[in-house]
């Protein structure tokens, strides 16, 4: 019996013990409040299994949270408060006479870390177990809050920490790590957060170029720059100096690269702007104001016909911070596309030697008839990349060399004031051309250089130009023309004019002598002379008479003259004959001349104060000095004196007229000649 007793026992044993297996922890799930979801894969065998007996270690050991019974897979902890520590766990498997524990595995427990510019999240947690259990991946799954609040796969990881960027303007954001099992069990960690806050500006942009570009034909500044390779760049802000920084407009969109400026003139004023980038928060990039992007201002184009050149001039752009600094001049013509090259390129040595200056290009061998447009776009080079700057358009037509085909000096007339009155007919289509005046010293006939006058300047043909550095009373002049061409090459000279200078001296008492020198030039030569004599402070309005064309000097007799004139002022005019082949007839003053004439005096014997003005004595002329006259009554008191010439005696005394009777005059007088005149007489005062 024993040995029966024996062998019964060798073969229910291992029946037994296969029987009382562990159930498997294959994944714990921890909710948004902390509790726990255990969930496990029960015994191989589970014969005679009784219950689940559910433990979690409390820190002094573990302690029974509950119970399920066979059948049952999972377990709610409630009040596990996981979301504050890792929480250990395992599960027993109770049969009729043992318990038979499940290997220990913990929830995860993620901790969140935030940067120091707070927009960063570091991640941290534990392992379930050492090693993962069976049947996991190996591979965690981070999850982030989105903007709606709903947690989203965003990234793996085999291992913490993990880093990741958060891009939110000032929001809290949670996340939860999850380990999957190959059963489709899921491990899933706390929910744990931090309040993140976007401060970080974005990547400053790359502002590459500034160019003119016409738009509805109007030259416009179109600034152009790269796209920010921050993400979350929602546009950018431009801005333009005058004198400060000022923002001038947004564009929205983070592919938007160009704006036209349309408020400033494109082409004549230099414009510095700037650009920043700014993002979804607000927060703006560092702009680019330390160097800063301009226009060029295309300052002038001359056209030199005789060299059939242009010469271009431009204010540049330096960037102080570029490797080299080439410039372009580019174009085209009405004959087809061009382009001219500049050979100039700046480099951080020569800086400083176009700073505040211009450059100069030359564009040679042109074609005459055509138009040219150009335009100068420069290129800044730093490192492997460039931008670039341009200028707004202007153009020329080469025009090519004409010559002049005549030009006549109409006349020379010396003026009242003695300055020179010259008029001249010149080629009207030609206006490339310049008319250089020539004149003699006084009295001399050698030419020198006066003036050049620019014939796309005059606006009337034939013109008057008044020489003011002449004086007719010094003599005569010589006068000349030569026109020169658009290359300032003599082409024409003209006739010469010689004005007239007059000379008039006192042959006697009645008669006055003038000379003077004949006037010539005029095509048609000279028909006669006519003789001017002014002996009032009016201008006379006919001559006094004529002579013929190859005379040329007057006897002028004055006897016949009767008036207090201090002087006569005398002047000869030239008259054009007819047939000049240039359709003028022209008349040319001499210079004025002035005579003094010295003449008798005479004082009437008799005054009848109520029918004559006044008393006093009568010249014929009066050029003379010292003038002083009085009248006394027959007891030698004095009623009446003067020093004025053209003042007389009215016949009064102390404003009451005098009684009829003989009075006594005296007078004194200064010639021109510088002789005394004195005179004494009487003169009856009738009523």
């Amino acid at each position: 019996m024993k040995n029966i007793r024996y062998l019964f026992f060798v073969i229910l044993m291992p029946i037994w013990a296969y029987a009382q297996q562990s159930p498997t922890i294959t994944c714990l799930d921890v909710d948004e409040n902390g509790d726990v979801t255990i969930h496990w894969l029960p015994p191989a065998e589970p014969a005679e299994l009784k219950a689940y007996d559910i433990f979690y270690n409390n820190g002094t050991g573990f302690i029974m949270v509950g119970n399920a019974i066979p059948g049952e897979l999972s377990f709610t902890h409630l009040g596990a408060q996981a979301d504050n520590q890792s929480q250990k766990y395992r599960v027993d498997a109770v049969y009729q006479n043992a318990s038979v524990p499940s290997e220990i595995m913990q929830t995860i427990f993620l901790q969140v870390g935030i940067s120091a510019d707070l927009n960063e999240a570091t991640l941290y947690w534990n392992p379930p177990a050492n090693p993962l259990p069976d049947g996991s991946n190996d591979m965690y799954y981070i999850y982030m809050e989105d903007v709606f609040g709903v947690l989203n796969l965003i990234d793996s990881a085999t291992s913490e920490p993990f880093k990741q960027q958060v891009h939110v303007c000032n929001k809290r954001v949670n996340f939860r790590i999850e380990l999957s099992n190959e059963g489709g069990c899921i491990t899933r960690s706390n929910i744990r957060g931090e309040q993140f806050i976007d401060v970080t500006s974005p990547d400053k942009p790359v502002f590459d170029s500034v160019s003119i570009n016409y738009i509805d034909g109007e030259p416009r500044i179109v600034m152009g720059w790269e796209a920010s390779v921050s993400e979350d760049v929602i546009g950018y802000i431009l801005y333009r100096w005058q004198p400060n920084w000022i923002e001038i407009d947004t564009v929205y969109g983070i592919n938007s690269t160009f704006y036209v400026d349309t408020l400033v003139p494109a082409c004549d004023t230099i414009h510095k702007y700037a650009i920043s980038a700014i993002d979804s928060c607000g927060n703006k990039s560092i702009g680019t104001f330390a160097n800063p992007l301009q226009n060029i201002r295309l300052i002038d184009i001359v056209y030199n016909p005789c060299m059939l050149e242009a010469t271009i001039t431009f204010e540049p752009f330096i960037d102080y911070e570029a490797d080299s600094i080439t410039f372009e001049l580019k174009g085209n013509s009405s004959a087809g596309l061009y382009q001219a090259k500049i050979d100039r390129t700046l480099n951080a040595q020569n800086y400083d030697r176009i700073e505040n200056d211009i450059i100069t290009a030359v564009d040679s061998n042109l074609r005459v008839g055509r138009i040219y447009d150009y335009y100068i776009r420069e290129k800044v080079y730093k490192g492997n990349t460039y931008y670039t700057t341009s200028s707004c358009m202007q153009s020329i037509y080469t025009y090519g060399y004409e010559k002049p085909t005549y030009s006549y000096f109409v006349n020379a007339n010396v003026m009242p004031d003695n300055q020179i009155e010259l008029t001249i007919d010149y080629d009207t289509v030609v206006t490339h051309s310049y008319l250089q005046l020539w004149r003699s010293e006084p009295g001399d006939e050698v030419l020198n250089y006066l003036m050049t006058i620019p014939v796309d300047t005059l606006t009337n043909n034939p013109f008057t130009v008044m020489d003011t550095s002449a004086n007719g009373l010094l003599g005569y002049y010589f006068y000349g023309v030569k026109t020169m061409d658009s290359c300032n090459r003599k082409v024409l000279e003209s006739n010469r004019l010689k004005t007239m200078a007059l000379s008039a001296v006192i042959k006697d008492r009645d008669h006055n002598w003038l000379r003077w020198n004949r006037f010539e030039g005029w095509k048609a030569g000279v028909e006669k002379y006519y003789i001017y004599r002014k002996d009032s402070s009016l201008e006379p309005v006919s001559p006094i008479d004529s002579v013929y064309w190859y005379e040329n000097e007057y006897i002028d007799d004055i006897s016949n003259l009767n008036n207090d004139a201090e002087n006569l002022v005398y002047w000869v005019q030239a008259v054009e004959r007819p047939g000049n082949n240039f359709g003028f007839k022209e008349k040319s003053n001499s210079n004025r001349a002035v005579v003094i004439p010295e003449s008798d005096i005479y004082f009437p014997n008799a005054f009848k104060p109520e029918t004559e003005e006044v008393f006093k004595p009568i010249f014929r002329f009066l050029g003379g000095s010292n003038y002083f006259f009085q009248i006394y009554n027959r007891w030698g008191q004095l009623i009446f004196e003067t020093t004025d010439p053209y003042e007389g005696w009215d016949g009064t005394y102390n404003g009451s007229p005098v009684m009829q009777g003989t009075y006594i005059y005296k007078f004194q007088y200064l010639d021109v000649y510088g002789n005394s005149f004195n005179q004494r007489g009487t003169v009856t005062v009738i009523y």
